[in-house]
């Protein structure tokens, strides 16, 4: 894979795989912020499917593509949320979790070569860093953060949706770069000192389901959400991407509110799906560390 020189710094990256806004980002020290500054001035979330749905459909206002569909379907917001109260009761099939796990896997890996930082995907290399930059080993593990975030984000999205009984194929090495320019609030938000210290305190509490709420709820209020979940969903034909994007929205506004028990009682079961969620935190949370670390 053919690499990219980033203006005059000593990173080298896969323009297709990488936004030059990603390596940008990467450059920059971590925030200092509190849990509450991360998602300062977030409403509560609903809790029950009527509401969930009724927040869902008024951050799809202005979605043209989105009214266009509802409109030649003629699916009205009481139908949407028939639809979400019977995908949610729905049982999940008996091979949904090992399918789901298999989708979320990723060949992703870092070493360090001669001094310089290298990240592969699927064995080809996707980024280099030169081990002589100031500031290399933030530099660094600001890459690896950004990239384990990103897979984060896909694995509690696959998660829902399949909770949600929404289908959806998870490409995530494909599925990456898109989401690097609707996840930059969140990037900048959670990729700092504080949210190291929560996530490790979850994880090592054994809250898995709580690990995957706190990831959702910080999306929320570090993003445009809709955008977010439209972007992952952009494998879907338009008039089946319609019925999707309203049904994950409030999917999601549902689990981190309190009406979201059944949905949470079915993403347990999902525990191969939440084993990769759990890889990629890791991964994450190591990255974090090492970014907080001086040098």
């Amino acid at each position: 894979m053919a690499l990219t020189t980033f203006h005059n710094t000593g990173i080298q990256y896969a323009a297709d795989f990488f936004a030059e806004d990603t390596i940008a980002l990467m450059l920059q020290p971590p925030q200092a912020l509190t849990l509450e500054e991360m998602v300062m001035g977030v409403a509560a979330p609903p809790d029950t499917p009527e509401a969930a749905i009724a927040a869902a459909w008024a951050e799809l206002a202005d979605d043209a593509d989105f009214q266009k569909a509802v409109s030649e379907k003629n699916f009205t917001e009481a139908q949407a949320t028939a639809t979400l109260a019977s995908s949610i009761a729905a049982p999940m099939g008996a091979t949904l979790d090992a399918k789901l796990a298999d989708m979320l896997k990723v060949n992703y890996e870092t070493r360090v070569e001669n001094g310089n930082y290298v990240y592969l995907l699927d064995g080809e290399r996707i980024l280099t860093i030169s081990g002589s930059m100031d500031s290399a080993p933030m530099v660094a593990a600001n890459a690896d953060a950004i990239l384990y975030g990103c897979f984060l984000v896909i694995d509690v999205l696959g998660i829902v949706a399949a909770a949600a009984s929404v289908s959806v194929a998870v490409q995530k090495s494909k599925m990456a770069k898109s989401l690097q320019g609707p996840l930059g609030g969140f990037f900048k938000k959670v990729m700092n000192p504080t949210a190291v210290r929560e996530l490790k305190r979850l994880e090592q509490l054994g809250e898995k389901l709580e690990l995957i709420k706190k990831v959702l709820f910080w999306l929320r209020g570090t993003t445009n959400l809709k955008t977010v979940v439209g972007t992952f969903l952009q494998s879907l034909s338009w008039i089946d991407y319609a019925v999707a994007i309203i049904q994950l929205v409030a999917s999601v506004l549902l689990l981190i509110g309190t009406g979201g028990a059944t949905m949470a009682a079915k993403i347990m079961q999902l525990g191969a799906a939440i084993a990769m969620f759990l890889a990629d935190l890791v991964g994450f949370i190591r990255a974090l560390t090492k970014q907080a670390q001086p040098g």
